[in-house]
């Protein structure tokens, strides 16, 4: 075996489970062990792939281990770790860790791998979209509502973070047409959830004030299936000021939308795109301008300009190339 893929069995059942994960009770009651982040949605988007691929075997770590397996394979991936465990240090030489950010982690050396091209010298295998299940279907008419656009985001924390709340509230006061949001309304929780504890009552303020907006309709946090058909239906996605690179980006323009994005939200690769508007020196004006112009066929989705580093098939030549890029880096490294 040329590659071992490590992950635990309650991992793997999460993954085998992804489009059944109950996102919208995450509306009423946070579940941490339920939620969807980034670091979880490309560790189960390299699952879906490297399940397939013969020469990769996916071991779980708490069950009984062959360590001749991993004494024999070539490299062993580890998902996102951040040190190595005691009885894998032996294998630290071949052990990477496949890491939703680039930060530098000290047990790894260079041995980082990155869903996204980062402006670093780090290995990339690429996130790519979760295909749906076959015969899957929507459980919400979004025709009903003629809306074209969609503003990302189930918390705002990031944007109040970054102080933009205000301008964000602006830029949808002076919409000529309206707005998805997935925002989870907080006052229907019974406390806080731990992430947003620092600016808790600015997320609730500022959430409020968008649910409650003339230019907003906010269908909560929908779950997976629902949430990729509206990617589907809108013809353009708004990133303000959010996380850093979400997979919600490229599920997007799989799903052939029109980005907007303030510039903080795009990884390093995505800058140049011509799917992608950045909006930062762009007054409300001409963002709503822009936004006409979706709307009436103006500006449209160009399919050849898809960014081929996020494919299915560059996905499968990255993991297969992976030995050759560590025979390199290693010999180099040690010699």
């Amino acid at each position: 075996m040329s590659i071992v893929y490590l992950t635990d069995s309650l991992s793997r059942i999460r993954m085998e489970n992804f489009f059944n994960t109950n996102m919208s009770m995450q509306n009423i009651s946070e579940n941490i062990n339920n939620w969807i982040g980034g670091e979880y949605y490309i560790q189960t988007s390299l699952y879906y792939i490297i399940k397939h691929i013969d020469n990769i075997l996916i071991i779980d770590i708490d069950t009984i281990i062959d360590f001749k397996i991993l004494d024999d394979c070539v490299l062993i991936i580890s998902p996102g770790w951040l040190e190595i465990p005691e009885q894998f240090k032996k294998y630290k030489t071949k052990l990477y860790s496949y890491k939703y950010f680039d930060n530098i982690v000290l047990d790894f050396d260079k041995r980082i791998i990155t869903p996204f091209v980062y402006n670093n010298n780090h290995y990339n295998i690429p996130i790519t979209p979760i295909p749906l299940p076959i015969n899957s279907e929507c459980s919400i008419d979004f025709n009903k509502y003629n809306i074209s656009g969609l503003l990302v985001g189930k918390c705002i924390s990031h944007v109040v973070a970054k102080n933009a709340e205000h301008n964000l509230i602006e830029l949808i006061n002076s919409l000529n047409s309206k707005l998805f949001t997935t925002l989870r309304d907080l006052t229907l929780l019974e406390k806080y959830p731990e992430y947003i504890i620092s600016c808790a009552d600015k997320c609730n303020i500022t959430i409020f004030n968008l649910i409650h907006n003339k230019n907003i309709i906010n269908l909560g946090i929908l779950n997976v299936i629902d949430f990729r058909y509206l990617l589907k239906y809108v013809k353009y996605v708004l990133f303000y000021n959010g996380a850093f690179s979400p997979p919600t980006l490229i599920e997007a323009l799989d799903s052939e939308c029109i980005i907007l994005s303030t510039l903080n939200v795009l990884p390093h690769d995505l800058k140049e795109n011509k799917n992608i508007i950045i909006i930062d020196n762009l007054s409300n004006n001409e963002i709503n301008n822009i936004i006409y112009k979706i709307e009436q066929g103006e500006i449209i989705f160009i399919k050849d300009e898809y960014p081929t580093t996020y494919t299915i098939d560059n996905k499968i030549k990255t993991i297969t190339n992976l030995i050759e890029y560590h025979n390199i880096h290693y010999n180099a490294h040690t010699s």
